[in-house]
């Protein structure tokens, strides 16, 4: 095996894959995240064990943070962002709704949630997806 892996193709292949990895991407950084060899689906399965269901985006938040709640590169925070924001958003239109419709009531707005696929479609819209349909920071299912 290290006889194939010092030929003068693989060296040139390693050193390709080594710059792609590695790429700048726009000024953004290299795409990089912390889940190690975990696939994504053992990520938020392991944080479901805290007693409820969870994002995907919160499995990309988990994945792209480091401990100290920094991120790992520009894009993740720029992803993670714009999902904080639209959940804002969305919840503030939620209230606001649930203001007008409630009979002077807030007790309909202050216990609405978003559902986990509520979640999910939003944070899809905040990522895009590669040329094989892959949403940006969650590897591929």
């Amino acid at each position: 095996m290290s006889d194939h892996l010092n030929t003068p193709d693989a060296i040139e292949k390693s050193e390709n894959a080594s710059q792609s990895r590695n790429s700048d991407r726009g000024g953004l950084g290299p795409h990089k995240h912390l889940s190690g060899q975990s696939s994504y689906m053992n990520v938020q399965k392991n944080m479901e064990e805290l007693g409820r269901p969870v994002s995907l985006g919160e499995v990309f938040v988990k994945t792209h943070t480091r401990a100290d709640g920094t991120f790992v590169y520009q894009k993740a925070k720029q992803v993670a962002e714009a999902y904080e924001k639209n959940i804002e958003e969305v919840m503030a239109e939620m209230d606001s709704d649930g203001l007008e419709t409630s009979d002077h009531s807030s007790q309909q707005s202050t216990n609405r949630t978003l559902s986990i696929q509520e979640k999910d479609d939003i944070f899809f819209k905040c990522t895009e997806t590669d040329d094989k349909g892959n949403h940006f920071g969650l590897g591929r299912p």
